[in-house]
């Protein structure tokens, strides 16, 4: 019998919330600077550095205990940025709310943003795989019409969108191996957000996709894919 997806065999998480700027910023190191400094005071284990990455784009992070390079949790760029929460501290539904409604306001007052078009929170999961099966056979014997070994397809990475509710509904499979151990997994990302870009995206907005997100993901996913499984 072919594995099934399951909440119980996810093994690793991130959160990420990602939204998008109009019109696009002309980023300075002394503004950002500030954000850094507003951003601290309220949330100071998230928020502790800030460096240039690149032409026009920023990164802000934190330290992490027992490492030696510290965890980005803030990209800014000239047309938007994404937040990254990847200790499971941080990854409740009222954090996430908290600090992307803090960081977009903190926007707003620094620079001249218009509106916010686009809110979208991405989760990050890997799903543990059983032994005598690879995710790649998994998704050519379910969603393709490929055959080993006649027809010399070997591996396969998937997106899927489909809207709902309001909502777009990216999901992306690929599978992965574990650099310590080898073993088989399937990494699922699946980035749901506003499909109407027309209008500004307010604070009561970010709270309504974050909680779209946690109603479909993995749950309403998984039962949406497994319903396509072979018995």
């Amino acid at each position: 019998m072919l594995p099934k997806l399951s909440r119980s065999e996810i093994a690793e998480k991130v959160n990420k919330v990602g939204f998008n700027v109009f019109p696009d910023l002309l980023l300075s190191g002394q503004k950002c600077k500030d954000m850094l400094s507003t951003l601290y005071e309220e949330f100071p284990d998230l928020f502790q550095s800030m460096s240039e990455i690149g032409p026009g784009a920023y990164g802000f992070s934190r330290a992490r205990e027992g490492q030696p390079t510290p965890e980005q949790t803030f990209v800014l760029t000239p047309k938007g940025g994404t937040l990254t929460f990847s200790d499971p501290a941080f990854q409740g539904d009222d954090t996430l709310v908290k600090v992307t409604n803090s960081v977009m306001a903190t926007l707003r007052r620094t620079y001249p943003v218009r509106r916010f078009p686009r809110v979208g929170r991405i989760v990050e999961v890997v799903h543990k795989w059983s032994e005598g099966h690879d995710p790649h056979s998994w998704l050519m014997d379910n969603f393709t019409v490929f055959r080993q070994p006649a027809d010399d397809v070997l591996e396969l990475n998937f997106r899927i969108l489909y809207r709902t509710s309001g909502m777009n509904i990216n999901t992306f499979f690929n599978p992965v191996r574990h650099r310590m151990t080898n073993d088989w997994g399937l990494q699922i990302v699946c980035d749901i957000n506003n499909a109407d870009t027309s209008a500004d995206v307010t604070s009561e907005q970010v709270r309504t996709i974050v909680d779209f997100s946690t109603l479909y993901f993995p749950d309403r996913v998984f039962e949406f894919i497994n319903g396509h499984v072979e018995p």
